[in-house]
């Protein structure tokens, strides 16, 4: 599963759809949200401390005696597949790491591999223009294998052709089903569909519009697992939707004010975010935005894009090494006439800001997965301690 944004929400979708089918299902992602285990999950449970442990101790001696030591991402793809094979999972959703072409996660021979979408991101290791990136990331199509897309860049999408033609690879349109969006709310959104073979109505509880892509997608992911022998039935696409769940992106975690967290973390994903709270929420006056951001990414265009979207923001840092300065932050925001507080840290942020916002207003917490982890566990641990 290659592609800058929406790779783990098509993982969570397939994931819950092919529980509700019966099969014992392995799922490997990254970068972890809650606690590094979360990133190697067998039927919604993550690998256990005892677990981990164990088939860390195996590998420890030849990540010891080899001349060419694996990164951490490779040691965490060999631990998750021992622990897929020592589950004897159906079916194993992997996520690149980053990029494709060259990921760790690449040494299989899938059934379908996905591509979700290319834009810049990454720009310092997978190149800073969209034909060098979606090189890397076409480099998960395999010989005469299937490869479903979403909504490709016209430049992305020649690269990707071309590798498949090469390849011999099966080129297929996940768009091609159109999942629109009948109702939406805080809860979850409902979905008309024209496609024989899935139910005529879905309710997914992400709320973000740009999770219909990702529907649709994952959908057409089934499509081909059908035709390869794996049994999928309209009621365990209809329950396995319902169940799906993937923390941290446009999450709602209070409602009194109304709190928010996203991972938006480039350009692509913070215009999706914008227009999410715009609609959500039409009165600017009510949006506060709490921000930390990584010093690698393009922070000067997320800013661009957010700051149209909220006239107040909280910035603050998280935790990681690669935490931008929030007072630097804070002055890219104040040149596009936002008002801005800023904070040390992420808890120090949602304690200011609640105290400021109204009851009938909403805390938008983005930047980087890092920040938003914190904010979930601030929420769960000290929220009732806020002021």
């Amino acid at each position: 599963m290659g592609g800058t944004n929406g790779k783990g929400s098509v993982i969570a979708i397939l994931d819950g759809i092919l529980r509700a089918a019966g099969y014992v299902v392995g799922r490997f992602t990254s970068p972890e949200l809650d606690s590094p285990r979360d990133r190697i999950v067998v039927d919604g449970d993550w690998i256990t401390e005892p677990e981990l442990a164990n088939i860390a101790a195996l590998l420890l001696p030849e990540l010891e005696t080899t001349d060419d030591p694996p990164s951490a991402f490779e040691a965490w793809t060999a631990i998750a597949f021992e622990h897929f094979r020592r589950a004897n999972v159906d079916v194993g959703l992997l996520e690149v790491g980053l990029g494709g072409r060259f990921d760790a996660t690449n040494v299989v021979q899938p059934m379908v591999s996905v591509i979700t979408n290319v834009t810049l991101d990454h720009t310092a290791i997978l190149g800073n223009t969209i034909e060098r990136i979606a090189w890397e990331k076409a480099g998960i199509v395999k010989p005469a294998g299937v490869i479903v897309v979403g909504g490709l860049d016209p430049a992305a999408r020649r690269v990707i052709e071309q590798e498949c033609e090469r390849l011999e690879a099966h080129l297929i349109e996940g768009l091609e089903i159109e999942a629109t969006i009948e109702r939406r709310s805080l809860s979850g959104t409902e979905y008309k569909l024209m496609r024989t073979g899935f139910p005529e109505r879905l309710r997914l509880p992400l709320i973000s519009q740009v999770q219909g892509e990702n529907l649709a997608v994952a959908l057409r992911v089934i499509e081909e697992l059908r035709k390869q022998g794996i049994r999928i039935s309209e009621d365990a696409v209809s329950t396995g939707v319902s169940q799906t769940a993937w923390p941290g992106r446009l999450e709602v975690v209070e409602q009194d004010p109304v709190v928010l967290l996203d991972g938006a973390h480039n350009e692509a994903a913070a215009h999706a975010l914008a227009h999410d709270v715009e609609r959500l929420f039409p009165d600017p006056a009510c949006r506060r935005l709490v921000l930390g951001v990584l010093s690698d990414k393009d922070v000067p265009t997320m800013i661009e894009v957010l700051a149209g979207s909220f006239e107040t923001a909280s910035v603050c840092r998280s935790q990681s090494p690669r935490a931008m300065d929030p007072a630097a932050l804070a002055d890219l925001l104040r040149e596009h006439s936002v008002s801005v507080t800023v904070y040390d840290s992420v808890s120090e942020a949602l304690c200011g800001t609640l105290q400021e916002a109204q009851a009938a207003g909403v805390i938008v917490v983005a930047g980087s997965l890092t920040v938003v982890a914190e904010a979930r566990r601030w929420t769960r641990e000290g929220y009732g301690n806020a002021g």
